[in-house]
């Protein structure tokens, strides 16, 4: 067997990390985020409204929807996302 020596390792391989730690990081603030909802769902007598929002990206394009305020800011988190894997894809593009 041939010994090759030690391998490179890819430019890429780093955004792989990044965009794996942001897929755990998402995981872990949607389950956080149903706890403190049931922590602070208490009864009470007064009126309450409700919001729904959300965005699903497909390929480049993000595709909102909703009702109440919270479709605004799905959004603008779709939008911001959006910008950060172009930024994201240039870099890698550009061997930086």
């Amino acid at each position: 067997m041939t010994y090759y020596g030690p391998v490179e390792e890819s430019p890429l391989s780093r955004f792989w990390l990044i965009g794996f730690l942001i897929i755990i990081i998402g995981f872990i603030l949607v389950f956080a985020g149903t706890l403190l909802s049931i922590q602070e769902s208490q009864p009470t007598n007064t009126s309450t409204s409700v919001g729904v929002g959300g965005c699903v990206i497909i390929f480049f394009i993000p595709i909102c929807f909703g009702t109440g305020g919270l479709w605004i800011i799905a959004m603008v988190l779709g939008i911001i996302l959006t910008a950060i894997t172009f930024a994201i894809y240039f870099f890698a593009r550009k061997g930086l």
